[in-house]
């Protein structure tokens, strides 16, 4: 397969199974039935002025996963995971106590004012009112 081919093959249930060569082979599944084998333009240009060109699929998912990558990012930065911590323990902080949610929060936060924060200042004020409210008189 050369670079820029695209190869599709559809079940009788609707499940397409796509290969497309671009650097690397990439393999999709989708039930999507706008995904083909042909490739739409993604406005973009490569080094030689060419325009890229790329599966609908391939499009579809990108879109959908800019936002995932992002949370990533963000949780990345400031991880409260250890080396010695068992697996489902990082799994419960990362998800449920620290990671995601404080990412969430500190998207919110930001949309509703005028000037951002940076994450650090967000998580510290974070923590010194968690500590004030459990230190507060019940």
């Amino acid at each position: 397969m050369r670079k820029g081919n695209v190869h599709a093959k559809e079940n009788e249930f609707g499940v397409k199974v796509i290969s497309w060569k671009d650097k690397r082979r990439v393999l999709m599944v989708s039930t999507r039935p706008e995904d083909v084998d042909n490739l739409i333009p993604t406005g973009r240009r490569n080094q030689r002025g060419e325009e890229v060109r790329k599966p609908s699929a391939v499009l579809a998912y990108n879109a959908a996963k800019k936002g995932v990558d992002y949370s990533d990012q963000m949780s990345a930065y400031y991880t409260s995971l250890r080396k010695s911590t068992k697996w489902y323990k990082k799994v419960a902080i990362e998800l449920l106590l620290l990671g995601t949610c404080v990412v969430n929060a500190y998207v919110t936060f930001n949309e509703h004012r005028q000037k951002k924060i940076e994450m650090l200042h967000f998580r510290e004020s974070l923590v010194k009112s968690l500590i004030a409210l459990a230190a507060a008189p019940q």
